[in-house]
């Protein structure tokens, strides 16, 4: 059976030969046939590329065909969900030697599209702290939310570049309108939610518990500035 589908995915393949006589042969389909099912489902993994990096395409004139035929190459499809298919569109420009904030900018999309269809249960406990189950914490070298928020406001941006200097990017999905949210985030914030997931924080006492828990992590901070890192993080649901 293995060989049976490894046959068809060899014909699926992105290639620039396809022998669709033989192929008719041995499947026992017409060539017509077999040349409307490739055309199909290599649209659709063509396709999957395309939609799942739309600023991408905004900034930057991507050979799409080229792209298409090289990376299915060497990433073979793997998953049902066509857009799982693309997870690694990052390393791959990466290989190929793509600036770097083109890099992590796919890298953004692919995980902006990671975290909008996580499952986000709220937990039933409200008595204490809960992180965001569809949170993500990922770092960059460039300010790519900056970015693409700018770019989302104005076109014009297309032609800029994003800001150089290393950030921690908090994401996760807004409860009430399921949109993404990214939140840059600094050593406090990243601090507290790691304690929130592994500490019971009380919501009553919060801002002591919190300020206790930092110096067991030999992190020292004043009311006011955990405060004000919990309110961001509150803001954003990146815990609640």
């Amino acid at each position: 059976m293995n060989s049976y589908y490894d046959a068809w995915f060899s014909f699926l393949k992105p290639k620039d030969h396809l022998d669709i006589q033989r192929t008719s042969e041995l499947t026992g389909l017409n060539e017509e046939t077999l040349e409307l099912y490739k055309g199909f489902v290599q649209n659709h993994w063509k396709g999957a590329l395309k939609k799942m990096f739309p600023r991408l395409r905004d900034v930057y004139p991507i050979d799409w065909d080229e792209v298409f035929r090289e990376y299915y190459d060497l990433y073979p499809p793997s998953a049902w969900d066509m857009n799982e298919m693309t997870y690694s569109i990052p390393k791959f420009l990466e290989d190929k030697g793509f600036d770097q904030y083109l890099v992590e900018l796919t890298k953004y999309e692919v995980l902006e599209f990671q975290v909008y269809k996580s499952p986000g249960i709220k937990s039933l406990d409200k008595e204490s702290l809960k992180l965001n189950p569809t949170m993500s914490l990922s770092m960059f070298n460039y300010k790519i939310a900056q970015w693409v928020k700018m770019m989302d406001q104005d076109e014009n941006y297309y032609q800029s570049l994003p800001q150089s200097g290393q950030n921690i990017l908090g994401v996760c999905r807004d409860f009430d309108t399921h949109m993404c949210r990214f939140t840059e985030l600094g050593k406090i914030e990243v601090a507290i939610l790691e304690i929130v997931k592994q500490v019971p924080i009380g919501k009553e006492n919060k801002v002591q518990e919190l300020r206790e828990a930092l110096a067991h992590f030999e992190i020292e901070a004043e009311h006011k500035r955990v405060e004000e890192a919990l309110n961001l993080l509150e803001s954003q649901q990146l815990i609640y």
